[in-house]
């Protein structure tokens, strides 16, 4: 999947910055200042992605899937803030508003074979206008991990095209070999990579650490989930409850459940965590956080982990063909328990406190349980 690096209404010089260390090698499109946006400004995206229904990845607008990419940048920027608001307005070049919109040719000019393109506008030696324009001939839809053969991912193209917006170039265009959303051809990178992430933040100093700091509340080890929910299926069983089927097997649902609740406190959206998980559970390993450990008031509503549970059962069964079987804590039920499960490690009790406290307040089925609070 080839981006079109850059077109400029105003031309932009591309050159490596400085001496870096390998692996990072991020490019810029400035040289020292020149074409850098001010210090001190909101870059404002006009999100204008018309059409709406449901993506691959459970979003249901492509400025929805736009936003997303938007956010993904800013949280990393210190001396700018990049932002995106919805707005339906017409657009033409040098009209002062950095357009985001599908596209038939670049303001008159043929895409060819280019699946987007960012136009900037440079005046006095800083960027004062920038639009990304996605080619409407192509497939669009939103998904993560490898690139699909005739279906191109908005999310990962709007990351590319918003690179060029801040001011990044191709690495591979100055020969530089890099894990890197920004390469010329981004086919199966689906997410900012550190190479990335270091490139704006030399631009625009300042931002949020590249790791954030630790959380000052404590989530439960992968093996505490795991124990507290054979626990809870030991019990159930005990107490009569009946069984339900699920494709998803006990310790996948302790250890994922728990896995998206950490994404959420550290500050992920509920699609965004939901991704991020499915990604560990393809085998594209440990995915960052979306930013620092934020207080408990970022911890998933009862209908978002709800949600996440359900997808969970659709990724096993469809994505990792898994068999059904049967268990005596059901599908609902069971994330409930480990949402509460979380809660209470998040909230200052030890595993075996937080065991206790869950079987012992009524909430374990005898022999089924009754209606389940927050519903």
């Amino acid at each position: 999947m080839r981006a079109r690096a850059l077109g400029v209404l105003t031309a932009v010089a591309g050159v490596v910055l400085g001496a870096v260390a390998a692996p990072s090698a991020y490019v810029s499109l400035n040289q020292g200042t020149y074409g850098r946006w001010p210090a001190g400004s909101t870059i404002s995206m006009s999100l204008q992605l018309t059409g709406e229904g449901a993506l691959i990845d459970g979003r249901t607008s492509w400025n929805a899937v736009a936003a997303d990419a938007v956010s993904s940048w800013n949280y990393w920027l210190g001396s700018v803030d990049l932002i995106g608001r919805v707005e339906n307005r017409s657009r033409f070049r040098g009209n002062g508003v950095n357009d985001v919109f599908f596209a038939d040719d670049a303001y008159g000019d043929a895409f060819g074979t280019t699946v987007a393109i960012a136009l900037h506008l440079v005046r006095a030696g800083q960027t004062t206008e920038a639009d990304v324009l996605f080619n409407r001939a192509y497939s669009w839809n939103s998904y993560r991990g490898p690139h699909r053969r005739g279906l191109y991912d908005l999310r990962r193209v709007a990351l590319h095209e918003l690179g060029h917006v801040l001011l990044l170039d191709h690495p591979d265009d100055h020969g530089q070999s890099v894990d890197s959303v920004m390469h010329s051809n981004t086919d199966d990178v689906d997410d900012l990579r550190l190479d990335d992430i270091q490139g704006v933040r030399a631009l625009y100093p300042h931002g949020n650490p590249v790791q954030p700091p630790a959380s000052s509340f404590t989530l439960p080890t992968r093996a505490e989930a795991v124990d507290f929910r054979h626990t809870m299926e030991t019990r159930s069983r005990n107490n009569g409850a009946p069984t339900a089927t699920t494709f998803v097997d006990i310790d996948g649902t302790a250890v994922w459940n728990a896995e998206y609740i950490r994404y959420r406190v550290n500050r992920c959206t509920d699609v965004t965590a939901r991704d991020r998980v499915f990604a560990q559970i393809e085998g594209r390993g440990i995915q960052p956080v979306c930013g620092a450990p934020a207080s408990i008031s970022l911890f998933p509503s009862f209908g978002d982990n709800d949600r996440f549970r359900a997808a969970l059962e659709t990724e096993y069964r469809d994505v990792l063909k898994s068999t059904a079987r049967e268990y005596h804590v059901g599908v609902e039920y069971g994330a409930w328990l480990m949402r509460e499960y979380v809660w209470l490690r998040i909230t200052g009790l030890t595993h075996p406190q937080a065991i206790t406290r869950l079987t012992t307040s009524g909430f374990v089925p005898a022999p089924w349980p009754p209606a389940l609070p927050g519903h």
